[in-house]
């Protein structure tokens, strides 16, 4: 929209990981035309409000919801799924995955308990394993049971979320990459490398410019 059109244009970004909100709220063109990101999480979105105003706006509220419970609070999982259980039947299942896929095992199954409406567990990690939304990489390690393996997929969802930042935001700006240029992104496993990058592919002019002041390998 803002190369094509020369459009005011802003984007907007759920995130559930602080390092990545504060990198895109710092992001912004000033233009013209302005292009702007515009970040939803825990900061920013409330939870545990007026149950008649999150009736009112349910998607606002679990959203909401699923932001605070992927901090540790479980009292806004549980006010979460309050306000689900209070909806049609057709979408308590989609509405209380999402509340329950931002939080870890453990609090996962206190409040299935809690909620006899919500999925069971199994099928929660089967919609998990297939959607990739939440916690890339982390649940396989909880399911071995092994210290090794969560930190291992903390690591591979950084890797996943630093990648798509860079691809995302060049995108946006109308920053070609060539195939030689992806595959080099793609391949690249070094956490500094790639936080490097998506801190450039919000100013560089060309995609090559990404890699002139890489760190050595």
């Amino acid at each position: 929209m803002a190369d094509e059109h020369e459009r005011e244009t802003w984007v907007v970004v759920v995130s559930f990981d602080a390092s990545v909100s504060r990198q895109l709220a710092a992001w912004r063109e000033t233009g013209p035309p302005r292009f702007e990101v515009i970040v939803l999480d825990a900061s920013r979105v409330p939870a545990r409000y007026d149950m008649a105003k999150a009736l009112a706006k349910p998607s606002a509220a679990v959203l909401g919801a699923a932001l605070h419970a992927c901090q540790g609070d479980i009292g806004a999982a549980r006010w979460g799924l309050e306000v689900v259980s209070r909806l049609p039947a057709k979408r308590r299942m989609r509405d209380a995955t999402t509340i329950l896929a931002a939080v870890d095992k453990s609090m996962r199954l206190t409040l299935i308990k809690e909620f006899p409406f919500a999925p069971d567990d199994d099928r929660l990690l089967d919609i998990e394993r297939r959607s990739g939304t939440y916690h890339l990489g982390l649940e396989e390690g909880l399911e071995k049971g092994l210290e090794k393996g969560r930190a291992k997929g903390r690591e591979e969802g950084r890797r996943h979320v630093l990648k798509t930042m860079v691809f995302a935001l060049l995108e946006v700006r109308g920053i070609p990459l060539s195939e030689t240029e992806r595959a080099r992104v793609d391949a690249e496993m070094r956490i500094e490398a790639l936080e490097r990058w998506a801190e450039l592919a919000r100013s560089v002019t060309h995609a090559a410019a990404l890699f002139e002041h890489s760190p050595l390998r």
